[in-house]
């Protein structure tokens, strides 16, 4: 099955503006890239709370950017500021290598799970709307763009670490939350991982 337009569209939104924030990090420091993400969830707050008290800027906002922002979300946080939120706890809460993994993660497994799940998932799992070869393309991606980082940018984490912090990204885009899966994501993916560098430290 084919996706609409505006869905692939969006999928590749979050995967090309996704990757944009770990590779900022990768450029700049700790410090500088807090001062970054702070700024954005502060400008992303801003523009939630505006949508949700004047109804003629939602409605221009949903009918101007239909690729950030899905018909479900017209009420509620969209997509693009539970990314924001998650990539600046995650900056916040974890060392510099971890992040850069775990915004990753997000940013190429989360769309790649759904193209992959709505065109060619026939397997469902777990009762849900979740497809085996949907969960299986998030972790190929995961492990992927984790090994690139390692290797190729030499970010100092090591490849089992790598794996099962795609791993735990995987089984949170997989299950089904009340809280969203790009808050969810990267936090337990880069808490995973902090927790195993600091056992493999000891």
């Amino acid at each position: 099955m084919a996706l609409p337009g505006k869905d692939l569209a969006r999928h590749f939104w979050h995967l090309l503006g996704g990757m944009a924030l770990p590779i900022l990090y990768v450029l700049l420091d700790r410090g500088q890239m807090l001062m970054l993400v702070g700024a954005m969830v502060a400008f992303a707050l801003v523009v939630e709370i505006a949508r949700k008290r004047l109804g003629r800027f939602n409605a221009f906002l949903t009918s101007r950017l239909p690729i950030q922002i899905k018909d479900h979300e017209r009420e509620h946080l969209c997509g693009s500021t539970w990314v924001i939120l998650g990539s600046a706890l995650t900056v916040l809460l974890f060392s510099r290598p971890i992040a850069i993994l775990a915004m990753s993660y997000l940013a190429v497994g989360d769309p790649l799970a759904a193209m992959v799940g709505k065109t060619i998932g026939r397997h469902k799992i777990l009762g849900g709307g979740k497809s085996l070869e949907g969960s299986l393309a998030c972790l190929a991606a995961c492990v992927a763009v984790g090994m690139v980082l390692s290797s190729g940018v030499g970010i100092g984490v090591a490849l089992w670490i790598v794996l099962l912090g795609a791993l735990a990204a995987t089984a949170m885009e997989l299950g089904s939350f009340r809280i969203d899966d790009n808050l969810l994501i990267p936090l337990f993916s880069g808490g995973a991982m902090e927790v195993l560098v600091r056992i493999a430290g000891s």
